[in-house]
């Protein structure tokens, strides 16, 4: 079956089913909305589960060393990759040595024998270099990632925002002119210095898939998987100069690997924040500005604010679980922890649902294992280091910026609304 005929056929209640054998809980039954499926998350042991993790044990020990990649680094990341049946009904329990505090895992996800083996009819004659998504919650590290890899490899970079990057036409420039021009589009196609696309392995490329607006209401961010997924694949195509862009979708099965950025929540969310406040001065928004200023202070004045706005709304709202809303009761910015939590959710799904390589890449390990982590994306891209890296400036924590109780509620919370993968990653 190809992946379009999947999402036709996989509605909301069957996806959601399927992640409940996965993630060991999630369930559609007595919900009113599939994104409550995902606050309010039961763990259960079941015979299935027993054997699964049974057989899957014995073609681990089967297959030895090309199954499980052990790491050479100082306790790094571990890469495991899980074989079996399609990748949707695979259990994603992460293989990692011995725990070590400051560990996180990078998983590889159904790397397939053959491409029509679970690839879902992708083309088997895709030109070289290969996309490679860059998964990432908006103001999670995108940006000194991209920059990583471009200055590097001396090598270009591409996203899905055409817009953003435009030649000396003013046009958008496709990654594949006749295979795909809906995207992706290479980045900063003038720059000279690094224009030149790679002519092998996977090209870094940025999407921000949705529901990450930062303000809006619940209708606007609340998804479901399939439309996740969409969002992931649209993109902004530029074809006249002057012309206002065009949105468009490209077809997934271009789509060889994923790399998935993870930020500590309290960070990316006060990120989230700084941005909001270099956007009242680029729009000359002064009073709010002064109102609303980049410190401390002023991103819980603003946060509480727009708390106190919305608050009706969600309540009233039947996307949201009133469960939820009571754990985050007074808490800054509450509506950004439901985004980011849905949001890594759905991209755990979305990398499954494809059946690629996938790496989960955390930005804080660019501040404890920077050499580890960098050779890694660059293995994990087939890409080659050349040229010196950008320096890379350690951003602030902003734990601080919310009260010991606060964090309490938020810890709650997030446990109550994360799958199994993404709790591991995030709650600590």
């Amino acid at each position: 079956m190809n992946r379009q005929e999947k999402n036709k056929s996989g509605d909301v209640e069957s996806l959601m089913g399927r992640l409940n054998e996965r993630e060991g809980g999630i369930n559609m039954k007595d919900r009113r909305s599939p994104f409550e499926a995902l606050t309010r998350s039961r763990y259960t042991v079941s015979f299935r589960n027993f054997l699964g993790l049974f057989v899957l044990g014995i073609v681990i020990t089967w297959f030895g060393s090309e199954i499980i990649r052990g790491n050479d680094g100082d306790g790094g990341d571990e890469i495991s990759k899980i074989t079996g049946m399609d990748a949707v009904s695979v259990d994603t329990e992460v293989v990692v040595p011995e725990e070590k505090e400051d560990e996180t895992p990078v998983i590889v996800v159904a790397e397939p024998k053959t491409i029509d083996e679970t690839k879902n009819d992708a083309p088997t004659d895709l030109p070289w270099p290969r996309v490679a998504w860059l998964l990432s919650f908006p103001n999670s590290g995108t940006s000194y990632t991209t920059e990583f890899v471009r200055k590097t490899t001396a090598l270009n970079t591409a996203s899905n925002y055409g817009n953003e990057n435009m030649d000396e036409n003013g046009l958008s420039v496709p990654m594949y002119p006749e295979l795909s021009p809906n995207g992706p589009f290479w980045n900063d196609p003038t720059n000279e210095k690094f224009s030149t696309p790679p002519t092998k392995g996977y090209v870094l490329t940025k999407t921000h898939c949705g529901g990450y607006c930062d303000t809006c209401r619940p209708e606007k961010y609340v998804l479901t998987p399939s439309l996740f997924t969409k969002e992931c694949q649209r993109s902004t195509r530029v074809d006249e100069k002057g012309e206002k862009y065009k949105t468009v979708r490209y077809d997934t099965n271009i789509v060889q690997k994923i790399i998935h950025l993870i930020r500590n929540p309290y960070d990316n969310i006060v990120a989230r924040y700084h941005l909001t406040y270099k956007h009242f001065l680029r729009d000359g928004e002064k009073d709010m500005a002064e109102k609303y200023p980049s410190s401390m202070e002023g991103f819980r004045s603003f946060c509480l604010d727009l708390g106190k706005k919305q608050k009706s709304t969600e309540r009233h709202s039947d996307l949201l679980d009133n469960e939820v809303l009571d754990l985050f009761e007074d808490v800054p910015c509450h509506a950004d922890f439901i985004r980011y939590v849905q949001w890594h959710n759905y991209a755990v799904l979305t990398s499954l649902e494809l059946a690629v390589p996938t790496m989960t890449l955390h930005y804080e390990r660019y501040t404890t294992h920077y050499n580890e982590t960098t050779d890694r994306l660059l293995e994990f891209l087939g890409q080659e280091r050349k040229r010196p890296p950008p320096n890379f400036i350690q951003g602030k924590e902003y734990r601080d910026y919310y009260t010991k109780e606060e964090r309490e509620k938020v810890k709650k919370a997030v446990e109550k609304m994360s799958s199994r993968l993404v709790k591991r990653w995030i709650c600590h």
